[in-house]
């Protein structure tokens, strides 16, 4: 018995450092290859921030990136994916999947799950946790229902600017317009900007 677990404890050892020594750096190629096929999806591919992790598998690869929105902010990291081909002799990354920085939980677990069972463990930074995001939302609701927000002391308005960044839209005060974009609290930004009296345009 003891023999054999020994021989356990052997096997598993040489099995983590095998793991351990094939992860790689990325070459000077590979990176090129992943940031173009990046900054192809998004609105600000210049501002591009990727962090790197080493290569755990032959063909997966998968890394955070942070970029500018359509205000000029960092919106936080997202989880990618990617396989990388060599075709013709040049490398070529396939099936490109960039996650949403909004909410690491819901909207990126088939990616971190995808990107865990190949040996890599992403940790995104400027996204909140899932209750205090909650939270936090259920706050700005009620301040826009007009009903108290305790412990908040901002108005609906000071709520709007505070958190343009993250809730995707802007309120013009020399136009009186609320410039809003697709996402989950457009409605409720629709609603505070016009309880302002602004004017709503898509943008």
């Amino acid at each position: 018995m003891r023999t054999y677990s020994r021989l356990a404890v052997s096997v598993a050892l040489a099995a983590a450092l095998g793991s351990a020594a094939a992860a790689r750096e990325l070459t000077k190629e590979e990176k090129a290859a992943i940031s173009k096929a990046i900054q192809e999806q998004l609105k600000d591919p210049e501002s591009i921030r990727i962090t790197w992790e080493p290569l755990h598998s032959d063909e997966t690869y998968c890394g955070t990136v942070n970029a500018r929105n359509s205000f000029g902010g960092y919106v936080g990291d997202a989880p990618f994916i990617v396989t990388l081909k060599r075709i013709k002799g040049r490398m070529a990354p396939i099936g490109l999947d960039i996650g949403d920085p909004r909410d690491s939980v819901r909207n990126n677990k088939a990616i971190m799950d995808a990107c865990l069972s190949e040996g890599y463990s992403l940790v995104l930074s400027g996204t909140l946790p899932s209750a205090l995001a909650q939270r936090q939302k259920q706050s700005r609701m009620r301040a826009w229902d007009g009903t108290p927000s305790s412990p908040s002391n901002l108005t609906p308005e000071q709520e709007i600017e505070a958190s343009y960044d993250r809730l995707q839209h802007r309120l013009d005060r020399s136009e009186g317009v609320c410039k809003t974009k697709t996402g989950d609290y457009v409605a409720m930004a629709q609603s505070a900007c016009a309880a302002q009296g602004g004017r709503v345009l898509g943008n």
